[in-house]
């Protein structure tokens, strides 16, 4: 029987050795590249929706008409790709803002995206009124509010009701019929 050498079972450990650290390296490297990381982690506070400017408001008898235009970037500057919606806050005199509504974002997939958006609050309560819009992503994460816009809301004067001098200016105006 032939004995192997020792020089050479040493060399032969070595060389396995040798391999197995290589093919570790590898298989570590090949897994680092594929985990997924694309860009630097953003904080949650970075990446919510913001809207810059005040929605527009109108009162229209007891309806109150919001316009506001498209959060188009998050906190950090970056254009925003998942807005999903908003979320109408009113306030009443000292009253905290309240959600009264939400209003859904459904053109995520056009590739020409609705530039504002429209809210009618039918039931505002009378006095001075506050709103505010918040957007949120897809995610549920909600920005920070828009400025306020104030509006007062007064009560619907019923085109019947009025007072005694205008009735007698429109009397007096109006041609009699038995005149002629």
């Amino acid at each position: 029987m032939i004995k192997p050498r020792a020089d050479s079972l040493k060399s032969t450990g070595r060389l396995a050795a040798r391999r197995g650290l290589v093919l570790a390296v590898a298989v570590g490297l090949l897994g680092a590249a594929a985990c997924g990381f694309k860009t630097d982690p953003r904080p949650p506070e970075y990446t919510a929706p913001v809207i810059n400017n005040a929605p527009e408001a109108e009162v229209d008898g007891t309806t109150v008409e919001l316009v506001w235009k498209r959060a188009e970037t998050s906190a950090d500057g970056r254009e925003l790709y998942d807005l999903a919606g908003f979320i109408v806050e009113r306030s009443s005199g000292s009253a905290p803002y309240g959600r009264i509504d939400t209003v859904a974002v459904t053109d995520q997939e056009k590739l020409r995206r609705q530039a504002r958006f429209r809210y009618d609050d039918e039931q505002p309560p009378l006095g001075m009124v506050s709103y505010r819009v918040r957007a949120f992503t897809a995610d549920g994460q909600e920005g920070p509010p828009s400025p306020a816009v104030a509006v007062e809301v007064v009560p619907a004067v019923d085109p019947g009701e009025s007072d005694g001098e205008d009735t007698e200016e429109t009397a007096t105006e109006s041609p009699s019929e038995d005149a002629d």
